[in-house]
């Protein structure tokens, strides 16, 4: 019945704007129409938050730009007690439709680091990743550039934007003014989860043992699209 009345809706408005479209059967109104919903339907929107295994992806609604940190671990020193392997980069890039062309770069590190690379959007709560080659260490972790390596949304968070720090030390504020600084503060490439800006100011989250969060000088934060 929704439907049958926004077919309706759709073909009145067509019919009434102009010479042209009155000139069209009713026949090629819905069909047009109905063009129309099938591209919006499969049109996917991409959430951010979490995704398994080890991607944090965020993505901007007002400047179309996806932004991610991937880290995931693998093998085990039975000495060192620790993880022989590591794959850690960072991502950015813009989404037209349902991919994403994106850069992918450990932060800080200078532009010939760049591996170049394809998000796309899967359904609503899938992606997957294909990069043009493998940053350090990830071939023992997990592989991104023979097959695409596919990603699941675990937990939705309404960040806008994954960055990182640049200053060699950034406070964090309990609000927007110099004289709200807090005790704790984050390090140069740390990585942080905008949720807000605010003229000079970002609302982030860093996650380390325990999450922080808290207003950080903008100039102190490399968000994607800057040099």
């Amino acid at each position: 019945m929704q439907t049958q009345l926004n077919i309706q809706t759709f073909v009145n408005i067509l019919s009434s704007s102009g010479p042209l479209m009155r000139s069209m059967s009713k026949a090629t109104i819905v069909l047009t129409f109905m063009a129309y919903f099938a591209f919006f339907a499969n049109a996917q929107k991409l959430l951010s938050g979490e995704y398994e295994p080890g991607l944090k992806l965020a993505f901007d609604p007002v400047s179309e730009t996806v932004t991610a940190y991937f880290e995931s671990y693998g093998g085990w020193d039975e000495n060192s007690q620790r993880p022989q392997f590591s794959c850690i980069f960072f991502i950015e890039g813009p989404l037209h439709s349902n991919q994403a062309t994106i850069r992918s770069y450990y932060p800080g590190d200078p532009s010939d680091q760049y591996i170049d690379g394809k998000l796309e959007i899967i359904d609503s709560q899938n992606i997957r990743i294909l990069l043009s080659g493998e940053h350090p260490g990830c071939w023992n972790v997990m592989h991104f550039s023979e097959d695409p390596a596919e990603f699941s949304l675990s937990k939705a968070i309404p960040w806008i934007q994954v960055a990182y720090v640049t200053a060699d030390k950034s406070y964090f504020h309990s609000e927007t003014a110099v004289a709200k600084k807090l005790k704790s503060y984050l390090i140069k490439n740390d990585v942080v989860y905008i949720e807000q800006r605010q003229a000079d100011w970002v609302l982030c989250n860093f996650y380390g043992k325990r999450r922080t969060k808290g207003w950080l000088r903008r100039s102190d934060v490399k968000e994607a699209g800057q040099p």
